[in-house]
């Protein structure tokens, strides 16, 4: 696949187009909106954070000490937890159980 060539002016110029498009097909389901209260049950399409931030998506390891994953939760157990529970030798287990994301 041929790489893409963009000024990071550019990159923040279609991602604030795509999450904008996103937005205008979906009013109900996706939001730019910044304020949390403004967006509940929402999900927020953050188009600010495209000068070299990165996005984790489930299961991905971060380069942290214990090797934490991004893992899906219930809105509801998350004051039950913190981050050193989802490790790359936990994440194994705890994928072998119902799956957060499905209603």
């Amino acid at each position: 696949m041929p790489r893409v060539s963009a000024t990071t002016e550019q990159v923040a110029a279609a991602t604030r187009a795509l999450a904008a498009r996103a937005e205008r097909l979906d009013p109900a389901l996706a939001t730019m909106g910044f304020v949390r209260e403004d967006r509940v049950g929402k999900v927020f399409l953050d188009a600010t954070r495209t000068g070299g931030a990165t996005v984790a998506v489930t299961d991905s390891p971060r380069l942290r000490p214990g090797v934490p994953v991004s893992y899906p939760l219930a809105w509801d157990e998350l004051d039950s937890v913190s981050t050193g529970d989802f490790t790359v030798h936990t994440a194994p287990r705890l994928m072998s159980g119902a799956d957060p994301w499905v209603a």
